[in-house]
């Protein structure tokens, strides 16, 4: 290729080698008239040479040869006359004849690169006229000329054809720099891992496309580069028509991957590119076929050529799909030990009848793009999943087949690779239909990756459909079955948001093991629930909420042996929390509660005029979290007397100076925890008030018998008060806080003058 010598024509063809994602016209660009000193094109440089006549026979007979003339600017990677010999010997061919004119039009087309590539810059590419720096050699997909031809599919859910079209197929040329940035040691071995039969020549500048060793590099022609290689490179297929190849026996995995299809019109695709234009007939009921891909569920595209819906190179080129894909009998072994097992009381009969939010977070954990081409080493070394675990399939022991494809790689498994998600105590949700609502539940309220987190000890007391449903709620299906983003839970007709759907979920969920025997005990304990400063009541065979609400226990327990992880599970007869707990002002005037004529003056004569009541219809000082309350009863809390301050709605300093004395939160005593009035971990604990000069301690906590509450506190005051001691009685649960009732005037914490 003649020097560049003007300015303007280097940035020409940086322009057309960087800038691959315009709408230009690469097909319609023609090299400007030759100056009088010119190596001439691809096809006169591959004649001149010799040893080429079967690559330059087949780029004619499959209708690339304006590109060897000349037409754009372009790479090709040339087979040498005994590579191809060899390729017609391998696959039984007299001569190129013999080849179907389709798969000589794949394979020669991906013998092809769209764009002029210097050796380095296949070494390095960096898509970006200002050179912007990315990881060496991580763009190293490079589009080609080939695209496949139009098909007709049917479409899983509605049952209707489709007429698909595809886009531009890439070529993955291996190179040095790719496997330094992935921390591959051994970059000949993970390259021989999918090509054995194909020559590896060395790590320092070598450049292997697909099945193929760069025997030349970078011969300049008119129009672009040749590179001599040693071997024909095979069409490479996508992930997913390697899956679709019924010989490869990857048939349940992807006829579960066509559950959730997406077909996506040409026309409108593409941020906005009309793709039917540029790649269909320019017809309005053109197809591109993808797979679901919608905000909070994304299944990736692995029957596209391309791993973006954008002509963008900082995507395109680096942006790779792997599959872990087990084949028919370890799916099929799978099934009759998890959603099979004999241990459920209601079963899914068949892999088309489990839910599609499990077969969905199955799929994804079969798929991954985080790390980029993922080769044998890095698994061998421990490679996490898209949720932070670590794959657990041996790569040397359970990979009986392996494919490169022209987006990603697929490594068939002899094992399922189970989801982290179904060894968490969210298990029963996604293994019983019993309880798929639920399942739903969890991943409405956005806590499936809270719950499978591996560190956490939790319990699950779990509500079936039927129970949910009696309590109103239900699954809205929305759109289409497979349609996962349409789907809502509902309350009635209303769906219910994501804050509601956390606190209900949260409600049925412990921090720490319970055991049937903690269940079962004559002696019930508190606990507290997953949703921070909120209790339950266990023992006896039934659970206890703050609202009074009881619920029983069913018979299905889960992962009781521990089996399974750091968690257990127990299927409840009813639901927790479904009253939520009322704010402190409208529990105490609520007739039904029994506190009305008790603690109204309290609430009307002395929350009222303090600080304590700022319009929020909350007790300002708990915002932030749940606190403790000593509150005064009606037939002594009268404001100006028995120490209590005058009611000055003008002056509330004094009625919040008085209320800071009977009240403990966070930020008077970060050491503060509810439970440990529960439990009877408080005696003999002194606690800071939110007055920082008035403490408390509990001498002591004792069940007993009484209208006022389960639990007599006896407390000593402080010094400033004469270190009386006094009585409280509880525990009574509101919105904000834990309240104890103070029964007598003998019992109040300021004597007053």
């Amino acid at each position: 290729m003649r020097k560049l010598r003007s300015k303007g024509l280097i940035l020409w063809i940086l322009a057309s080698v960087f800038l691959p994602g315009c709408e230009d016209t690469w097909e319609e660009r023609v090299v400007p008239d030759r100056e009088p000193i010119q190596k001439g094109f691809t096809r006169e440089i591959l004649a001149q040479r010799g040893n080429f006549t079967y690559f330059l026979e087949a780029v004619e007979k499959s209708g690339y040869q304006p590109m060897i003339d000349g037409k754009g600017l372009s790479t090709m990677f040339a087979p040498t006359d005994v590579a191809f010999r060899r390729y017609l010997l391998r696959n039984g061919y007299n001569s190129l004849d013999d080849i179907p004119e389709a798969k000589l039009k794949a394979m020669i087309g991906q013998h092809i690169l769209r764009y002029s590539y210097g050796p380095d810059q296949l070494l390095n590419f960096q898509p970006r006229l200002n050179l912007e720096e990315y990881p060496a050699g991580i763009f190293f997909r490079h589009w080609t000329a080939y695209q496949d031809g139009a098909e007709m599919r049917k479409d899983y859910t509605t049952g209707a054809d489709v007429k698909v079209y595809h886009v531009d197929k890439f070529l993955p040329v291996f190179n040095p720099s790719l496997f330094k940035t992935l921390g591959v040691k051994d970059p000949e071995a993970s390259y021989k891992y999918f090509f054995p039969k194909s020559n590896w020549l060395g790590t320092e500048d070598q450049l292997n496309p697909a099945n193929a060793a760069v025997i030349e590099p970078a011969i300049p022609t008119d129009n672009g580069y040749v590179y001599i290689i040693d071997n024909v490179i095979e069409p490479l297929r996508t992930i997913y028509k390697v899956m679709e190849d019924s010989t490869n026996n990857f048939n349940i995995m992807r006829r579960l991957y066509d559950r959730f299809p997406n077909f996506q019109n040409m026309s409108t695709y593409g941020g906005g590119t009309n793709y039917s234009v540029r790649f269909g007939d320019g017809a309005s009921d053109n197809f591109l076929f993808y797979h679901y891909n919608e905000a909070g569920y994304m299944l990736l595209a692995i029957a596209s050529e391309w791993t973006t819906d954008r002509a963008d190179w900082t995507l395109l080129g680096r942006i790779t799909y792997n599959g872990f894909v087990p084949n028919d009998e370890a799916m099929n072994r799978y099934f009759r030990e998890f959603w099979g097992s004999a241990e459920l009381s209601e079963a899914y009969k068949s892999w088309e009848e489990v839910d599609p939010l499990a077969v969905y977070h199955f799929l994804r954990n079969h798929f991954t793009d985080v790390n980029g081409m993922v080769f044998p080493e890095m698994l061998r070394a421990g490679l996490s999943s898209d949720w932070g675990y670590p794959y657990e399939f041996n790569v040397d022991a359970d990979v009986n087949f392996k494919e490169m494809c022209g987006n990603g790689v697929i490594y068939g498994l002899t094992t399922v690779e189970e989801p982290p998600l179904f060894n968490s105590v969210a298990r029963p949700a996604f293994q019983s239909p019993k309880y798929s609502l639920f399942g739903y539940m969890l991943d409405k309220a956005a806590l499936l990756q809270d719950v499978a987190n591996r560190e956490r000890e939790l319990t699950l007391f779990i509500p079936s459909n039927d129970v949910l449903q009696a309590e109103g709620y239900s699954l809205n299906r929305g759109g289409a079955v497979y349609d996962l983003n349409s789907m809502t839970v509902r309350s009635g007709t209303s769906t219910v948001a994501t804050p509601a759907l956390q606190t209900l979920v949260r409600n049925q969920l412990v921090n720490g093991l319970l055991t049937p025997a903690d269940l079962s005990s004559q002696t019930p304990v508190w606990i507290e629930s997953d949703r921070e400063d909120s209790y339950l009541k266990v023992g006896n065979n039934r659970i206890e909420a703050e609202d009074g609400t009881q619920v029983q226990l069913g018979q299905e327990e889960f992962n009781a042996s521990g089996r399974y992880g750091t968690w257990r599970a127990y299927e409840i007869k009813g639901l927790l929390g479904k009253g939520s707990v009322e704010n402190f002002n409208t529990l105490i005037d609520n007739t039904s509660k029994g506190y009305n004529g008790l603690l109204n003056n309290y609430d009307d004569e002395i929350i009222a005029n303090s600080s304590f009541e700022n319009g929020t219809g909350d007790l300002y000082p708990f915002r932030n979290s749940r606190g403790l309350l000593f509150v005064t009863m009606d037939t002594w809390a009268t404001p100006g007397g028995n120490g209590i301050p005058e009611a000055n709605a003008n002056n509330r300093f004094d009625m919040t100076e008085w209320l800071n004395k009977h009240a403990v939160g966070r930020t008077s005593d970060e050491n503060f925890k509810i439970l440990d009035f529960l439990t009877g971990d408080v005696v003999g604990k002194t606690l800071q008030t939110l007055d920082e000069d008035f403490q408390i301690t509990i001498v002591d906590a004792e069940e007993v018998t009484s209208s006022y509450g389960t639990t007599r506190l006896t407390i000593q005051l402080p010094i400033s008060e004469g270190g009386r001691m006094v009585s409280a009685y509880g525990p009574h649960f509101s919105k904000e806080c834990m309240f104890y009732i103070l029964t007598t005037a003998n019992d109040r914490f300021v004597w007053g003058d």
